[in-house]
């Protein structure tokens, strides 16, 4: 049974929260589970987009902007969640959906380098193209997925995992700078 929904992320128009946001409450899920929207901005500019956001969706009840949470607390609360949306461009790579994944959450994702952690098979009911009609569109289609479906793709993103190690993720920084 489907739990509910995070976004884990600097609060920041490049993050494309809002579109995130649009789509899981577009979605079939979008008034019967929680998204919860876990970081919070660095800048001015994100202070300022983050205050937006908080004030535009602050009377929609399943919709919580818990800020920064320190991270022992962190594993605590996204372990109430099943899925995790992460809707990051190509070239950046968040530690958010290696760490989300390690807690057995499900990424919906549009960034084409998190194509490896998932089964082949699975990738296209997760991946969407960024908008936030794709993303509900993928979020409305998961209600079919059957318990030992989701454990196969849970095992074998952990597996995965093992690969991600700080050596790699610091040779795929140093690539992209």
């Amino acid at each position: 049974n489907a739990k509910d929904f995070a976004i884990v992320s600097r609060i920041s128009e490049s993050k494309k929260i809002e579109e995130s946001i649009l789509g899981f409450l577009n979605s079939e899920l979008g008034s019967s589970h929680k998204l919860s929207i876990i970081g919070g901005p660095l800048s001015s500019k994100d202070e300022a987009y983050c205050e937006k956001l908080k004030l535009k969706y602050e009377s929609i009840e399943n919709i919580n902007f818990l800020g920064s949470i320190p991270h022992r607390i962190l594993i605590n609360e996204i372990s109430n969640q099943s899925f995790h949306i992460n809707n990051t461009e190509q070239g950046f790579y968040d530690k958010s959906v290696l760490e989300t994944m390690s807690h057995g959450l499900i990424n919906f994702y549009s960034n084409s380098d998190y194509d490896d952690l998932l089964p082949k098979k699975y990738i296209d009911k997760f991946k969407f193209d960024g908008s936030s009609e794709s993303l509900s569109n993928k979020i409305s289609n998961i209600g079919n997925l059957k318990q030992d479906e989701i454990n196969e793709i849970i095992y074998y993103s952990q597996s995965k995992l093992e690969k991600q190690s700080v050596n790699n993720l610091v040779e795929r920084v140093l690539a992209i700078i």
